[in-house]
């Protein structure tokens, strides 16, 4: 069996939940019913059947988000892979068959809800090299992470914090999240 057969039939889970089988080899990295896209869909319905009716609940927590201790977290924990930057361009990342999620690209910020994304953080993608941060770094920590992570997409920072140096500038030639899971 090749390794992206073996790919396919992976079952990976956010927090427990299975997420189903998907393929990241088929159709571009934005045909939809497919490949990279595909596989975000299937996340997102899995977080959608997990949280329920909070997925889409506002994240009050992000107002006691400390942005600069997320940043140094960041860094720490979450660089190797996905770049100091966010790019997904860490010193681990050429080891994935797939890349680490560009945290900087705004479209697919938006295609989970904050819920939805902070439950990825702290739980991670089981069947991906995304690991969960909780263990870790506990819930404070994991909620630091998670708004210094979505700073960098150019969402507005919650109420209390503070705005991060600005984020890194946008390749040339679309959004460079590249064919990633998320």
């Amino acid at each position: 069996m090749s390794e992206a057969d073996s790919h396919e039939k992976e079952q990976p889970e956010v927090g427990g939940h299975a997420l189903g089988a998907h393929d990241h080899a088929s159709g571009g990295e934005h045909a939809h019913g497919g490949g990279h896209m595909g596989h975000m869909e299937t996340v997102k319905r899995a977080l959608q059947k997990k949280l329920g009716d909070q997925y889409d609940a506002p994240l009050a927590e992000l107002k006691g988000a400390n942005l600069a201790r997320g940043k140094e977290l960041f860094q720490k924990s979450c660089a190797s892979c996905h770049g100091k930057t966010g790019v997904g361009d860490g010193p681990n990342a050429a080891a994935f068959a797939s890349p680490p999620a560009d945290l900087t690209d705004a479209h697919h910020a938006r295609y989970y809800s904050d819920r939805g994304r902070l439950e990825i953080v702290r739980y991670g993608i089981e069947g991906t090299p995304m690991p969960g941060a909780m263990k870790e770094l506990g819930e404070q920590g994991t909620l630091d992470v998670y708004a210094f992570a979505r700073s960098l997409a150019g969402s507005p920072p919650a109420a209390s914090e503070k705005s991060p140096a600005e984020p890194p500038k946008k390749k040339k030639g679309g959004h460079g999240h590249g064919n990633h899971p998320h």
